[in-house]
């Protein structure tokens, strides 16, 4: 008998680069192999939904930072996140693998807000690190529409790292996002302007309506025509941010943080008539040099050129919170010029000063102030 002939083995045809398979990295096996998941519903599995929701909610709450990416931390202006900030993240994608019941609740809670801010292992190039995230997310929640339909919030810090690549990435993939409603750029270095602008041109992305964003990355705002909200959380230019809302949103109905110079009002009058809501958050303080933010009360009469003003809210420092006084600069002033530009407003209908009283953490993030709680608010008619 003639011996069997050896067979001659070949190189296998299925080559993927390496970009490939990252991409494919960057979302995890759960969104979209729902075999992994398991079917029972008995026992644990059992226990009402909303049982584990409560659960979940006195956990954040015990443990301090390791919850959602609030607001407030967003407007500290921190140039990234501790690891901590990932605990919520990855307990819902934990949950959302247990079962297909756990899945169908936990997966879009998982996926509702999306961090490119956060630097999960100490030490390293944290530009790199999250130019890398964020180009990593730009590329692969395209390719899952069932999972880019999930995101409605997505926080990032960007910087001028291989910014050629990671800027349109980012720009393609927010054009993905059906379902995306704030985008909150939590720090951004001041050389990303000229680049955020190539990328960006012609760019429109209508789904979103809130924008958090120092005042270089403007460029980004003119890429959001009914955007309702503008919060600015870091900036000495806010004139750009104005010149931004007037050219392409003309819809934007609440500011916050932007000082109201007299040239920057010129600008909101004539660009945002709709402007309805004007928030200041830290008008009344003393801050540590370089960060002074302290704006003149008269500057807030101003305000009476908006047409449809009717409400002006101030943040203050709650009482007894600042024993020595150091913070605080004439509360009443800011009251007092807030009610006569909402006199002078032509708005017909009811007007409000709202005052927020606030517990600030003086030594957080990089102004030299943080926003860590609103305790109440007063609400006084005008």
């Amino acid at each position: 008998m003639l011996p069997r002939p050896k067979r001659v083995k070949t190189a296998s045809t299925n080559n993927t680069s390496s970009d490939n398979s990252n991409i494919k990295a960057t979302l995890h096996s759960e969104v979209t192999n729902d075999d992994k998941a398991s079917s029972h519903d008995s026992g644990l599995l059992h226990l009402p939904i909303e049982l584990f929701d409560m659960i979940l909610e006195e956990l954040w709450q015990s443990c301090g930072d390791c919850g959602d990416v609030t607001r407030e931390v967003i407007l500290m202006n921190h140039e990234c996140l501790r690891a901590s900030y990932t605990t919520k993240e990855d307990a819902l994608r934990s949950l959302s693998q247990v079962c297909r019941t756990l899945r169908l609740h936990f997966l879009p809670l998982c996926w509702e807000h999306v961090q490119a801010c956060v630097v999960r292992k100490e030490g390293g190039a944290i530009h790199m690190i999250l130019g890398e995230r964020l180009l990593r997310l730009s590329r692969g929640l395209p390719q899952s529409q069932s999972i880019a339909s999930l995101v409605r919030t997505l926080t990032v810090s960007i910087s001028k790292y291989q910014a050629a690549t990671v800027f349109p990435a980012w720009a393609d993939c927010l054009e993905s996002l059906p379902s995306l409603r704030t985008v909150q750029i939590m720090w951004a270095s001041a050389q990303i302007t000229t680049p955020l602008k190539k990328a960006f041109v012609n760019r429109r992305f209508p789904q979103i309506r809130t924008v958090i964003l120092p005042d270089c990355a403007h460029n980004f705002l003119r890429a959001c025509p009914e955007v309702i909200e503008v919060i600015c959380n870091d900036g000495w230019n806010q004139g750009k941010l104005a010149t931004a809302i007037a050219a392409a949103c003309k819809k934007v109905e609440i500011v916050q943080d932007i000082t109201p110079k007299p040239y920057i009002l010129d600008r909101l009058v004539e660009g945002a008539p709709r402007l309805r809501d004007y928030r200041l958050s830290c008008c009344c303080f003393r801050l540590p040099k370089p960060y002074d933010w302290r704006i003149e009360p008269t500057l807030l009469r101003g305000l009476s050129a908006l047409n449809d003003l009717s409400a002006i809210s101030i943040t203050v420092a709650a009482k007894g919170v600042d024993e020595n006084n150091s913070m605080h600069f004439a509360i009443q002033d800011y009251v007092d010029s807030a009610k006569i530009a909402l006199h002078g407003s032509k708005f017909k209908g009811p007007k409000q000063v709202h005052v927020q009283h606030a517990l600030f953490d003086s030594a957080a993030g990089p102004r030299g102030w943080g926003l860590k709680k609103i305790i109440h608010t007063e609400i006084l008619d005008v």
